[in-house]
This record gives structure tokens, C-alpha cells and sequence, in this order.
């Protein structure tokens, strides 16, 4: 499992490791984010400031509690988040049966975010334009 796989950890606190993420969004096509809203924005990596670099980059921004309102700035973490939405109750071991600690919400946001990277893909074959 996972062979041919590359990583690399950067420190946003350190410019030189912002200027190396910057040199990769200018070769990508799709950059994943988790934080909490304007998280990377206070780096200067925000999807206004990486559209610069890539006009047509597709951004996907998946914090856990929204990008606005009263909880916006919560730091959201699969087992808070399984347990405020509700997933555990509809996902019960055996219909009637006790809530299960589950971690299917987390591969549902996976899920979901990979749709939403494939549909502004197909968007941005369209229209050559970045969401």
C-alpha cells in the first residue's frame, strides 16, 4: 500500500517553507484545506492569493464547522463532528441497536470533497476558469 507516494511537511510559520508551497501550487491543479476558515489566507496562501499564482486553481476548503457563522471557527475533528451531526445515531451497529463510534463521516467528507474537486475539474475543462 501507498508505494510511489511522495510527501513533504512545511511549517507555515517559516517563510521559506510558504515560498517552496507556493513554487508546488504553481505546478498543481487542485489544493486541499481542512483548517479552519482564513487559516491559510493570515499565511498568505489563501485562494485569493494562490489564484495569483494559478489562475486556474481549484481549491477545496473542508473545515469542520463551515466557513461562516457562530461556529465557524470550532476546530473540527471526525469523532466531535460524528457525534454533533448525528452520523453516529444513523449509523447504528444493527437497526436499533447503540450508537457506534464509527469513522464513516470521515471517509463521507472524503467523499465528498473528491466530488467537488472532480466536478470543478470538469468545470474548469469547460470554461478554463479555477473555483
Amino acid at each position: 500500500m501507498n508505494r510511489n507516494k511522495g510527501s513533504i511537511t512545511l511549517d507555515f510559520h517559516l517563510p521559506e517553507h510558504v515560498d517552496i508551497f507556493r513554487r508546488l501550487v504553481a505546478t498543481t491543479d487542485i489544493v486541499l484545506e481542512n483548517s479552519r476558515p482564513g487559516v491559510m489566507a493570515k499565511w498568505g496562501i489563501g485562494y485569493d492569493d494562490l489564484r495569483k499564482i494559478k489562475p486556474d486553481l481549484i481549491m477545496v476548503s473542508m473545515s469542520g464547522f463551515g466557513a461562516t457563522g457562530p461556529e465557524s471557527q470550532y476546530a473540527g475533528y471526525g469523532g466531535s463532528l460524528e457525534c454533533l451531526s448525528g452520523v453516529q445515531v444513523a449509523h447504528r451497529v444493527d437497526h436499533g441497536g447503540e450508537p457506534c463510534a464509527c469513522a464513516r463521516s470521515t471517509v463521507t467528507n472524503g467523499l465528498m470533497g473528491a466530488c467537488a474537486a472532480m466536478t470543478a475539474l470538469t468545470y474548469r475543462q469547460q470554461t478554463g476558469e479555477g473555483q
